[in-house]
């Protein structure tokens, strides 16, 4: 990830999702990764690593292996 300024403020569209909207997506996920969090990364970098692990962030997606040969995580089991 890389940050790159723009000088311009980006809406927020940040929303909470239901529980049920959020199983429904899990449950109807073929792929599953997990990565490095990239806040705890950062944080490493700036000389204060965090004590808890970094593997936390997840994405999911409707496509089966979709993530197979994605040079950034770990591919999950469902």
């Amino acid at each position: 990830m890389q940050v790159i300024p723009i000088e311009e403020e980006i809406a927020d569209r940040h929303h909470v999702l239901s529980h049920e909207r959020v199983s429904s997506i899990i449950e109807n996920s073929k792929s599953f990764m997990s990565f490095d969090c990239i806040c705890k990364k950062e944080k490493a970098i700036l000389g204060r690593p965090c004590d808890r692990p970094t593997q936390v962030c997840t994405v999911y997606a409707p496509i089966e292996g979709i993530f197979d040969n994605h040079p950034y995580g770990s591919v999950m089991a469902k």
